[in-house]
């Protein structure tokens, strides 16, 4: 369903729904990251070790408050300045380990992509975030290979333009500039 509209997609969202939609990189996966049970949901559709993590995603830097330590102002500006990376950050003691995985970060990244930065603003939250595959197979590049892969559990499809030679985001410890990806 391509004609679904920013309120279709952010009332899927807040019953704790999984949309499946284009970041600024490859199709992801993503849902409300306090809905537990749509973040078991999608670690269990991707076939994703639980032990890894999950990216979350928002307009801006602020949206990630409730899920990381504060950050010292040259980190801050460092991600403000480099939307579409991925970063990985101190995360607050309190967030669930299926979003961390087993580490003491979280991935975050700040979305050039409109209908994203959208969500994250209506939801006041950000979403998570993980590519639209199963673990360790290609990603998917349009919605008759999301449908294949995804037969069941995802609760709508958006599709749009995502590069021809979509990777990954990269991701840095935004601490040492070290690339893990």
């Amino acid at each position: 369903m391509h004609n679904a509209t920013i309120t279709d997609i952010l009332t899927v969202l807040q019953k704790g729904g999984i949309v499946i939609m284009p970041t600024d990189t490859v199709y992801g996966l993503h849902c409300d990251p306090h809905y537990l049970s749509a973040i078991e949901k999608i670690i269990t559709l991707k076939q994703r070790d639980n032990t890894k993590g999950l990216i979350l995603i928002a307009d801006n830097l602020e949206r990630f408050s409730e899920y990381i330590e504060p950050l010292p102002e040259n980190i801050k500006e460092k991600i403000r300045k480099s939307p579409g990376i991925t970063w990985l950050v101190p995360a607050q003691k309190n967030i669930s380990k299926l979003i961390t995985g087993e580490f003491n970060t979280v991935a975050i990244r700040v979305c050039k992509n409109q209908m994203i930065a959208k969500l994250s603003e209506l939801l006041n939250s950000p979403l998570i975030s993980t590519s639209a595959n199963i673990s360790h197979h290609p990603v998917a590049h349009n919605k008759n290979e999301m449908m294949q892969m995804f037969p069941e559990g995802i609760d709508l499809i958006i599709e749009g333009d995502v590069p021809k030679n979509a990777q990954a985001s990269e991701i840095r410890d935004a601490f040492t500039n070290e690339r893990l990806r």
